[in-house]
């Protein structure tokens, strides 16, 4: 090979021959550390919440216990009305009309005589007397 040949490609063997010398490098400073680096981890503190009371001040409890006597009251003036409606064929009870007083939509006036026998039975098995409410008779005619 010429000389010329050399200083032409004189870039490339230079780069060849630092690639090289890197290479050995590396397989010599791998080889050299067996040890392996232990990572200890950091512990930092973190913010925990803490459970908050609530703090409830006299107005609150007043308006809750208030709340609590109206429940009581209305379920000692409408007793029946969680377990409403209560539809059979012929007739339905939807609603109280006022304390006490069931509002009974029927058909027509023909069934009330059957109609009482079975809301008067319907009474008994939720834990009432015969003559414990009134009943508001309402024909209707979209049944």
């Amino acid at each position: 090979m010429s000389i010329n040949f050399f200083k032409k490609y004189s870039l490339v063997f230079f780069l060849l021959f630092l690639v090289i010398i890197l290479i050995v490098i590396k397989i010599f400073s791998s080889n050299n550390s067996k040890t392996e680096s232990v990572v200890t981890p950091t512990i930092t503190p973190i913010a925990t919440a803490t459970p908050i009371m609530p703090v409830f001040d006299q107005a609150y409890i007043d308006d809750q216990n208030k709340m609590e006597e109206e429940t009581v009251e209305l379920k000692k003036k409408y007793p029946l009305a969680e377990k409403l409606p209560y539809v059979q064929e012929d007739f339905k009870i939807n609603s109280y009309s006022s304390a006490m007083t069931l509002l009974v939509k029927i058909k027509d006036e023909s069934v009330k005589g059957v109609t009482e026998t079975k809301i008067n039975e319907w009474l008994r098995e939720n834990g009432f007397e015969t003559g414990s409410h009134q009943i508001e008779w309402r024909v209707v005619e979209n049944f």
